[in-house]
């Protein structure tokens, strides 16, 4: 599992804000989960079927290409088709 976060919290109840905190280094644009701008048309990838929730709002970031899924039994396989 992951680490604990605990709040911070002032002794009146309100979250105290702290400053200098270093923000740990992000996945960032340069490092995509999903193979998307690098399809052509007619590829596809698997992908867990739980993450499908979130592919038309990736879909958007990569206009004008377009895309679509069909679930495989426990994964999802995603064309670009466009």
């Amino acid at each position: 599992m992951g680490k604990a976060v605990v709040m911070k919290v002032k002794d009146d109840g309100q979250i105290r804000i702290e400053k200098g905190v270093p923000c740990p280094p992000g996945r960032g644009r340069f490092s995509p989960k999903y193979p998307f701008a690098d399809m052509a048309v007619g590829d596809s990838f698997l992908m867990p079927l739980q993450f499908r929730d979130g592919l038309s709002s990736l879909w958007g970031r990569h206009k004008p290409k377009r895309f679509t899924s069909r679930r495989e039994g426990e994964f999802v396989r995603v064309w670009r088709i466009e």
